[in-house]
Formats: structure tokens, C-alpha cells, sequence
């Protein structure tokens, strides 16, 4: 397992952590980006630009990313804006891999609709959450990670803090 002072990423054995750094967490997400998604046939949306915040207070993650959503039928030019998805974390042991959790599409905001409109997206903005982040592996654990000279480790609370992710090891 690899060692580290409490403000680098990797394990401190004084506070039985392992913390994933809010950089890496950023490296995650950015792999999983730029996108394009169609939905009913009807709606085009391409994802770019994944800015990831942490928060704590409420123990998730948010991802702000820059969207475009295009309409052929209704939208004669594609309609810039943004979504807002914010999820918790769970640990998958049989993957060795902290992920997404639940993912919810907190706001979508799209450039010169109406508020109408705008609500009536919002489902999209649901669904999008949904399909793209549902479960999405943030970090995986090698073996030797989860190992403490020949004692197997497991992993226990994941809090979200300001520095990135602590992960309970014990």
C-alpha cells in the first residue's frame, strides 16, 4: 500500500485513510467526456467541459458541464446552456472501485427558452444523469492497495472533503 502525508493522495496509516485527491477525481470524470447522447430520436445533446466541486456538507460530488441540445423538429439552432449533476459514492468491492452513486441532475439550464420550455427539459436533463454517470468508477483499487503488509484491508465510510475523497481503510 502506498504511503503518504495527509495532504497527498494515497494512504496515511495515522488516520486510516486513503485519500483520492480532488485532482484525481477531476481526472476521472474528464475520461468519461466530451459526449454525444440522443434520446428518442427527437434530442441530440453533446457534454463537454466536466467541472467537478466537492461537498462536503452534504457528502457528494457535483459536475457542472457545459451542454448543447439540438432539436432538429423544434430547435432550429442548437440551444447552448449547462447541467448541474451532483451524486454520492459507494465502494463496488467486487470491482475494487469507488463510483458514482446515484446521480441526480440538480439544474439545466439552456440558453434563450422560455421558463416552460426549460421545465419541460429538465427530464432530459434527469435521464442524462442517469445514463452517463450512473455507477461511473472514480477510482479502482489495486490489490495491493487494499493490502497492509499481508493483512486485507477493507474499506469502510467514503467522505467527501474539501481536499477530495477519504476512504475509511480498516
Amino acid at each position: 500500500m502506498a504511503w503518504s502525508s495527509p495532504s497527498q493522495a494515497g494512504y496515511n496509516i495515522w488516520t486510516g485513510t486513503y485519500t483520492i485527491g480532488r485532482d484525481e477525481v477531476q481526472a476521472g470524470i474528464a475520461k468519461r467526456f466530451p459526449v454525444g447522447l440522443r434520446y428518442m430520436e427527437m434530442f441530440e445533446v453533446k457534454l463537454t467541459s466536466p467541472r467537478v466541486a466537492l461537498l462536503p456538507q452534504t457528502n457528494r460530488l457535483s459536475v457542472t458541464v457545459d451542454a448543447t441540445v439540438r432539436n432538429p423538429l423544434f430547435l432550429p439552432t442548437p440551444v447552448p446552456g449547462v447541467l448541474e449533476i451532483s451524486s454520492g459514492l459507494k465502494f463496488d468491492a467486487q470491482a475494487r472501485a469507488v463510483r458514482l452513486h446515484e446521480p441526480t441532475a440538480e439544474r439545466l439550464t439552456l440558453q434563450g427558452l422560455s421558463a416552460a420550455d426549460s421545465r419541460n427539459l429538465q427530464a432530459l436533463g434527469a435521464t442524462v444523469a442517469r445514463e452517463l454517470l450512473r455507477d461511473y468508477p472514480l477510482h479502482t483499487f489495486t490489490e495491493d492497495e487494499l493490502r497492509l503488509g499481508n493483512r486485507k484491508v477493507e474499506i469502510g465510510d467514503i467522505t467527501v472533503t474539501d481536499a477530495g475523497l477519504a476512504v475509511e481503510v480498516r
